[in-house]
Order: structure tokens, then C-alpha cells, then sequence
């Protein structure tokens, strides 16, 4: 096991890195948002969805922190960039079959 060890050492290292201190870059963030748009759309899901969730994170990051907000672009770029390629925001409609396959997958959680 230590031999093993050592030999990921600096991978390890540069994973922990890059994950806790300085995170992904923020134009990688942005290439994921949308990554994000395209999937929701092609699986019939209302990109809307992602605008919502970026605004209830919006909520709850506090702006320069040494959490999320560090290496992210704020949620309000997220989302004016979101909505350039998606237009005006509108609340999304609950579909009542993927709500109760999506409550059924979490379970107890």
C-alpha cells in the first residue's frame, strides 16, 4: 500500500489541489452550463431548471467566500449567460410521471 501510495502521491496532490485551493477554471464552468442546456433539452427537460437552481444557490453563496464562490463564476453570470442561449426565464412545470420517478429514486433520503 505505501508503494502504491507513493507512486499517486503527486497525482493526489495535484487533484487535492486543484479541487480544494484553486478549483476548475471558470470558463470550464461555463463550457458545463452548456453541456448542461444541451442534455436537459435532448432528454426533453426544461433548461429552465439550471436557472433555477443557480438562483436558489445564489442564495446561499456568499459572494468572495472560501467555499463554491471561490472558484465559480457567480451564479447571476451563470444565469445571464443560461439565459442568453435559452431566453427569459420561466418557471418550470413539474411533469407528474418524473416527479414520482424522481421522488421513488431518492428514496429515503
Amino acid at each position: 500500500m505505501a508503494k502504491l501510495t507513493s507512486v499517486f502521491e503527486d497525482s493526489i496532490s495535484d487533484i487535492t489541489q486543484t479541487l480544494v485551493n484553486t478549483g476548475y477554471s471558470r470558463s470550464f464552468e461555463k463550457d458545463a452550463d452548456k453541456g448542461a442546456v444541451t442534455i436537459l433539452k435532448r432528454v426533453g427537460y426544461d433548461p429552465n431548471a439550471l436557472v433555477e437552481m443557480l438562483q436558489v444557490m445564489q442564495t446561499q453563496l456568499t459572494p468572495g467566500g472560501t467555499d463554491f464562490a471561490k472558484t465559480h463564476p457567480s451564479p447571476k453570470d451563470r444565469i445571464d449567460a443560461i439565459q442568453g442561449s435559452i431566453g427569459t426565464f420561466r418557471p418550470v412545470e413539474a411533469h407528474a410521471a418524473r416527479q414520482s420517478r424522481f421522488s421513488a429514486a431518492l428514496g429515503n433520503i
